[in-house]
């Protein structure tokens, strides 16, 4: 397009290393050094962040390799995940699986913020390691950047805060939605079970109800010793049902566990049958 030019992210940006001063040294710690971890990255759902979870002291950061990074730094964790993002609103470290991307003149945060959100399979692709996927400094400064006139890069920017505000609002009100028919159908659902038809109902127990056999008698689950190892789970064979599989009124039988019929048939309760009624009772009831 008229007026971009193709750069790399080296060409347009600081690339800055992140760093851990001992963990085991207080004196390093508590202080008011803003620090940020990919993981707490993983946990924000704002592109701005302001405060961090932990704090170093001056002494804590001159004694280890972190560097306060200007506001509005686009902050990459490079390694366990690499591709969070956040811009820091305040003067920011942060540790060692992090990039900090210090924008010059001609490139907008907010912009680089979000090209750098739509290449993260490349980043990936980029990443080496054996325990765990990391991109380096160097190999993140080759990366290319298309790089359109300042005005331009601040209008895509804003078509796309516009953009995704929108789906915020959307995702919120779905899940006001779906939060306001849950709370209706559980209140159908009381009524009917506390506004009995006279001369109609009768009083009993679940254990007497299955016990003459209309469900079938009860069992509990395999647990404790007699639950299979993680080694006995095969790719495909018989659904092996636990509480996580239990998901709205439903049981997943295609992502859970599974057992071949011979490991299945070995188990001390047999199967359940179809339309029997699982209850999860521990852990989540």
């Amino acid at each position: 397009m008229k007026g971009w030019q193709q750069k790399s992210i080296g060409e347009v940006c600081e690339v800055v290393n992140g760093g851990t001063p001992k963990t085991n040294v207080a004196p390093y710690w508590g202080g008011d050094r803003l620090w940020i971890t990919p993981a707490e990255m993983g946990k924000r759902n704002s592109p701005y962040v302001s405060d961090t979870e932990r704090k170093l002291t001056d002494l804590g950061l001159n004694d280890s390799s972190a560097r306060m990074l200007p506001p509005h730094s686009v902050i990459l964790s490079s390694r366990a995940p690499i591709g969070h993002l956040v811009i820091n609103t305040e003067p920011m470290a942060t540790n060692q699986g992090c990039k900090g991307l210090v924008p010059t003149k001609s490139i907008d945060h907010k912009f680089l913020f979000y090209y750098l959100g739509s290449i993260v399979e490349l980043l990936n692709e980029l990443g080496t390691g054996t325990t765990f996927k990391e991109i380096s400094g160097s190999r993140l400064k080759e990366v290319p950047l298309p790089v359109p006139p300042i005005q331009e890069q601040r209008r895509i920017a804003s078509i796309l805060d516009e953009i995704f505000e929108r789906i915020a609002v959307a995702v919120a009100n779905a899940e006001k939605n779906l939060a306001n028919s849950h709370e209706l159908f559980e209140s159908y659902l009381n009524s009917i079970f506390t506004h009995k038809g006279k001369g109609e109902w009768v009083e009993t127990s679940v254990e007497a109800l299955v016990k003459k056999g209309i469900l079938g008698k009860p069992f509990d689950g395999n647990h404790g010793e007699i639950h299979p190892k993680k080694a006995d789970f095969v790719s495909k064979g018989v659904p092996f049902i636990m509480a996580s599989d239990l998901i709205q009124g439903s049981v997943d039988q295609e992502n859970c566990n599974f057992l071949s019929p011979r490991q299945a048939s070995s188990l001390r309760t047999g199967f359940a049958k179809h339309e029997d009624v699982l209850l999860s009772h521990k852990g989540t009831i």
